[in-house]
């Protein structure tokens, strides 16, 4: 089984759980076992011993150029930065946030008969983006929402994060030049910045104190800093923080013996703000210096290593033991289906100019 595994991987095949134990039963067939069954015990105890994981291949990875990458890295990226220092390397890069998404699994009794309705995941989103330096120097959030005057901000003076809406809630080539241009006054030395080639992050603008560096076709998910983890760890303490929060209100419903605790009704009370509090949270606290200087060491943008006298270590990230770990990665990758579409959504917002909206703060 194991080597039938490998041969298929190594050819770059994806199997999921039901065709491993349909292929099982039938080498058991082959070998004679005519009653054998790959009954999920079974399964999960072949899992283990081979030291399998359950892991998405969504995104870019699939069709990236490693050796553009290492080219890449080692000819032009040396005579770009050579007189540049580690704390003014800066990295961006959005994402595709369903903010108020739960697992659509639930633990129940075996013979509980009387909830098995199923429900429509929340799709509300929002993108979110991150900016950060070598040695952790991080940018404010930028958040890019579908309403600029929702009624969760009424009497907000001011946002934990940068603010701006679009009938998408995508990012756009405006969105993104209005935000290079904003820090660039505000910046007082020279620095560089990396970002992918998507459509939304060209520009013309003269920018007086930013360079910015658009990385290869094909080789983001290979060393783009904010790909190697960092947004993953902002997402996995977001998404944590969620959960504790949803437990929050099942028992506020519990005391006030509401009859309809359905999780999807629950996270609908969870507004735009909140999504931006959790957002700003998570991205102060949680995500570490030692994960982003990780994750520019795993780019191949410094050869630090992470045993040095730094002592950088790779961060923990909440997951609870009683959670199975394929639907947990599922769940947290919920939004990736989200980037195909993207840059399709980003050209039809720019030629919609009539749906931009401006900038809050």
């Amino acid at each position: 089984m194991k080597r039938w595994f490998v041969s298929v991987r190594d050819k770059g095949g994806r199997v999921d759980r039901p065709i491993l134990k349909q292929k099982a039963e039938s080498l058991a067939v082959r070998m004679g076992h005519t009653d054998f069954c790959a009954t999920e015990g079974w399964f999960n105890r072949w899992k283990k011993r081979e030291n399998m994981v359950w892991c998405s291949l969504k995104g870019e990875a699939g069709e990236a150029d490693a050796v553009a990458a290492n080219a890449w890295l080692h000819d032009v990226w040396p005579t770009i930065v050579e007189e540049y220092s580690p704390d003014v390397i800066f990295n961006a890069d959005e994402t595709g946030l369903h903010y108020r998404a739960l697992p659509e699994h639930t633990y129940m009794f075996k013979n509980d008969k009387k909830n098995l309705k199923g429900v429509k995941t929340c799709k509300q989103h929002v993108s979110v983006l991150c900016c950060t330096s070598m040695p952790e120097k991080r940018e404010e959030l930028l958040v890019i929402g579908k309403s600029k005057s929702s009624h969760c901000f009424k009497g907000i003076k001011k946002l934990l994060v940068q603010y701006c809406a679009n009938a998408s809630a995508w990012m756009t080539s405006i969105f993104f030049t209005e935000w290079l241009q904003a820090w660039d006054r505000q910046l007082t030395r020279k620095i560089v910045l990396l970002v992918d080639n998507c459509t939304a992050h060209s520009t013309t603008c003269m920018l007086k104190n930013i360079q910015i560096v658009h990385l290869l076709a094909n080789t983001t998910s290979l060393i783009q800093p904010c790909d190697q983890g960092i947004i993953k760890t902002l997402k996995t303490y977001y998404q944590h923080d969620m959960q504790s929060r949803v437990v929050e209100m099942i028992d506020e419903n519990l005391e006030k013996e509401e009859h309809d605790l359905n999780a999807n009704d629950l996270t609908k009370k969870t507004t735009a703000l909140d999504a931006i509090h959790l957002f700003a949270r998570a991205w102060d606290t949680s995500v570490t210096e030692g994960t982003i200087c990780n994750c520019f060491r795993k780019g191949g943008f410094t050869q630090q290593d992470a045993t040095n006298g730094d002592n950088f270590q790779e961060q923990t990230l909440p997951f609870h033991n009683d959670v199975d770990k394929d639907l947990y990665e599922e769940w947290l990758n919920i939004d990736e289906s989200m980037v195909s579409i993207s840059y399709i959504l980003v050209v039809l917002v720019q030629i919609s100019t009539t749906h931009t909206y401006s900038w809050r703060r």
